[in-house]
């Protein structure tokens, strides 16, 4: 089972990829059609984006499901669905960078996925869930390193995110440089700054993977995690106690 699964990372609170594990989901099958969507979902419905594809650095904004969609088709034709590495700079610009990031589910979509009963189940905690959260976003998109503070599972649909962790105790210099006191300005994808943050070689290595449809991730509450969107992508998330 799921929770037999978990159990022993839940346990020692590590982080895990199950892969494959979601793929029996309709959303699996489903999700990556655009017109699917706009047939299940409301397009009037209001949703929260962030223009700039950062929360750390973008504007937060309210637009229509129907407008999102449209410019979802709009970067396609322009950027298509996944890094060319043939094409010079091979990231679209911060400002063609839009994400729908940590909406409620949308109606509509809920019948498509089944959260893990591990959630809910009180084998592994209490069986709370907090919140169900849809993630939608073309390559490019980040979300900066940041910890939570409840556990975290998160599914995979569409596409590919690649993922990097670093737990709790690990001196990421959270809640400087004007962040928020549970995100760090530290960018695992840049050649790391010793001079500017010498206990960061403490904090080495990370906890690295790459999801794919179909995948699961384990993030233990407050383990930080920096995601970056490689390929256009689909992902709910559950938090749990």
């Amino acid at each position: 089972s799921m929770t037999g699964a978990l159990e022993p990372y839940y346990q020692k609170k590590e982080p895990a990829v199950f892969r494959q594990a979601v793929a029996s989901a309709r959303a699996y099958n489903n999700w990556n059609d655009w017109d699917y969507i706009e047939n299940i979902v409301d397009i009037n419905t209001i949703c929260h984006v962030e223009v700039g594809g950062n929360y750390a650095t973008s504007e937060r904004s309210d637009i229509r499901f129907g407008d999102y969609l449209a410019y979802l088709r709009f970067f396609e034709e322009k950027h298509g669905r996944a890094v060319d590495p043939q094409k010079i700079p091979s990231w679209p610009p911060n400002q063609d960078l839009v994400y729908l990031a940590q909406n409620d589910v949308f109606a509509g979509m809920g019948q498509d996925f089944d959260v893990p009963d591990f959630c809910s189940n009180a084998m592994l905690g209490e069986g709370r869930i907090y919140n169900t959260m849809i993630w939608i976003g073309p390559y490019g998109c980040v979300s900066p390193m940041h910890f939570d503070p409840l556990d975290n599972i998160l599914m995979q649909f569409v596409g590919v995110k690649h993922v990097w962790l670093f737990a709790p105790d690990k001196p990421v210099y959270a809640g400087t440089e004007g962040n928020q006191y549970n995100t760090s300005p530290i960018n695992p994808e840049q050649p790391l700054d010793f001079d500017q943050y010498p206990l960061l070689a403490d904090a080495l290595p990370a906890f690295e993977c790459i999801l794919r449809p179909g995948d699961m991730l384990f993030i233990p509450k407050k383990w930080y995690h920096y995601v970056r969107t490689v390929e256009t992508s689909v992902s709910v998330n559950a938090w749990w106690r």
